[in-house]
Order: structure tokens, then sequence, then C-alpha cells
């Protein structure tokens, strides 16, 4: 309860507001300059309703001080992968400078709505940092510091889709054929992005020890990413559902043996699949060097993660059921597989139209022609 209002001489009525929080501790604040001794109990006793049983400081953290120790214990988690942790803080420090030093209790729909309009970037960046907030609000509701997460109801800018380019099976062998050829390092993060579907990191992070050619299988658990700027090899995938040990198909199997035996022959051991003397690809730059390769050769342009969303595609076009793609993908649940990876050609619409129409279609029977006897 609170205490008594006080009258002063110089800052109107005062009076102190006492709550107990979340770890059973007395908390008390006092605060001065009402006009009248009801103003000042009405604004003590709603203010002790909305902080009892919250923790300790919940009733003056800053916006800028609980996103310092939101990205503190996401670290600390080591539940999202390096790169996700680096965009989380870049989303912040977008943020800061128009939310930062609001109390993160009296943070309003109205505060990340103008936020959101003024922050420099892309549709997709304004959306990015909304995300980023609202899973901060979301840990602040959970953790009993907020009562409602604002950043989700806020609205952002609507982005145009983004058209993802998937090879057809000739082009896709025409491109592998000539990084071959032309000894590119390209040539075998392509395959595996191609065959198996492997992200990026993956594939350049795929050791040896991790390829049973006899099993016909692989082992997801390394990415070779980006830290503070410079190349690293991590144990730590982009989730944890994507550490798994995935089939390859026969195409992949040789060419993978292949590749053993052209590092055997040169007698250097190497211990990554995609290696040579020792090295890996350069990460910066990739989709830009597949580009040119690419135009150069006049062939058709895509990123290396659009291989991803071709492995999807092709499988689909195989007849290959959506959950087991999924699990190919190493996804949780089968919806991002929907939503985003797979992208049904022309030949499989028409089919599913053809299967339609067989379903409704009606055979007509010819009624049978009676002769009549001619009597007398």
């Amino acid at each position: 309860m609170p205490t008594k209002p006080k009258k002063t001489a110089s800052k109107g009525w005062s009076i102190r507001a006492c709550w107990t929080d979340i770890d059973g501790q007395q908390q008390k604040l006092t605060k001065a300059g009402f006009a009248t001794s009801h103003a000042a109990k009405e604004w003590a006793l709603g203010y002790e309703s909305h902080n009892s049983y919250k923790t300790a400081d919940a009733h003056s953290i800053t916006v800028e001080i609980f996103l310092t120790r939101w990205l503190k214990m996401r670290k600390a988690a080591k539940d999202i992968s390096i790169n996700t942790l680096r965009n989380y803080k870049n989303d912040a420090e977008k943020m800061l400078p128009f939310i930062g030093h609001i109390p993160l209790q009296q943070l309003r729909l109205d505060h990340v709505q103008e936020m959101l309009t003024q922050i420099d970037g892309s549709p997709r960046t304004v959306q990015m940092v909304r995300n980023t907030l609202s899973s901060a609000l979301s840990y602040a509701c959970r953790s009993n510091i907020l009562d409602k997460n604002v950043a989700a109801l806020a609205a952002v800018p609507k982005q145009s889709r983004f058209v993802y380019s998937t090879l057809e099976p000739a082009e896709a062998l025409k491109q592998l054929d000539l990084l071959r050829d032309k000894k590119s390092v390209l040539y075998l993060p392509f395959a595996l992005a191609l065959f198996s579907g492997l992200r990026r990191g993956e594939a350049l992070g795929l050791r040896w020890a991790d390829v049973s050619t006899d099993k016909k299988t692989i082992r997801v658990c390394n990415q070779y990413t980006l830290e503070a700027g410079k190349p690293v090899l991590k144990p730590i995938l982009k989730t944890a559902g994507s550490n798994q040990i995935i089939p390859i198909p026969d195409i992949l199997i040789d060419i993978l043996n292949e590749q053993k035996k052209r590092q055997l022959d040169s007698g250097y051991i190497e211990t990554y699949v995609c290696a040579k003397r020792g090295r890996l690809p350069a990460l910066s730059g990739f989709n830009a060097r597949m580009k040119d390769f690419q135009e150069k050769n006049g062939l058709q342009v895509c990123r290396f993660h659009d291989l991803r969303h071709t492995f999807a595609t092709r499988m689909l076009d195989a007849g290959v059921d959506i959950r087991t793609i999924s699990d190919m993908l190493r996804h949780k649940t089968p919806t991002l597989a929907m939503q985003t990876y797979l992208h049904p050609g022309d030949k499989i619409k028409k089919d599913a139209a053809v299967k339609l129409n067989n379903v409704f279609q009606v055979k007509t029977q010819k009624k049978p022609i009676r002769l009549r006897r001619k009597l007398g």
C-alpha cells in the first residue's frame, strides 16, 4: 500500500509507492508534483498494481538496458547462430536512437510505429527490426517485466515478394559440368547444395569424416561462417534441427569419390571436402563470383542459396511428399518448406489439373437398344 500523501511547499503533493517484486523483496518509489492528494494516491495505487511481482528493476529499466541484457542472454544460451546474433545486434543499434531512452514499461505502440517510419532502409530491413524487437519484448512478457508486446502489433511496410531462380535439371547439370571443366572452386559447393540442399556454410564446413559413401549419407554438423569479419569454422548450425544425418543420391556419391581421388593424387590429405591445399574458398563475394561465372558463360543467373530452392523443387517434381522434403531441408515443420522453398513447375500444375479432371469426370454409358418384336 502507498504511504499517506504529503503536502510540500514547492512540489505539490508527494507520495511513496510500495510493492513486492517477484523475489518477495519490498520496493518503493517516491514521486512529487501532484496537484491534489487524490491524484497522488491514484498514481501510487496504479504504479503498485503495475509493478507488483515483477522483476526488481522492471519499473525503471530502459529499452536500451533491456536490449543489452537480452542480447547477452541470447549469446549465453547458444541457441542461435553467430550470424543471427550479429543481425540482432545490428537491428538493436537501429532502434536505440529512437526508443533506447524510453523506460521499457512506458514503451507504447506509437513509439514503435514512429521508429519504424524513421528507420533508413528497405521494407525488409524495417520488418527485420520490428521482428527483433518483438522477439525481445516477447521475452520481457515471459519474464514478467511487461504485460503486452507492443511490437507485435506494429504495422510494417509491405515488401515485394522475392523471386527465387530455380534451375531446371538440364540447366543445373550444364552449369555443374562447366564448373568442373574449368576447375572452379565453386564446383563442389555447387554440387553439395544442388544434390543435398546444404546451405553455403554447411557445404564449405563439410568434413570427410562426416561423409559415408558406403551408407550414402552425410552428417551435417559444422558450418564455415564469418565472425567479427573473419572466417571461422563452427560446430553450431543455423538451428538445432539442422544437425542431422541425411541421405545423398548416387550422382553426388560419384562426385565426392572423384574429389577424394583428386585430393589423394595431389598428395595432400584434406580435412574438408571443399578444401584445396588446406584452404577453403573465400566466403566474401560468393554470390558475386557465381553471377560473374554464369554471365560470362551465358548461363542462367542464380544465387547460391537458390540451389537449395532448386533441390527442394526438383524433389517435388519427382513426386517426393512435402513432409520428406521438409525433413531433407532439416526444418522443424513443413510450413517453411511449403511457403518458401517449394516452387511447383508448369508440369506439376498441369498434372494437378489433369488429376482434378479425372476426379470429376463422369463416364456416360450408352443405354442398350431394345428391339421390339413385330406382332402378327
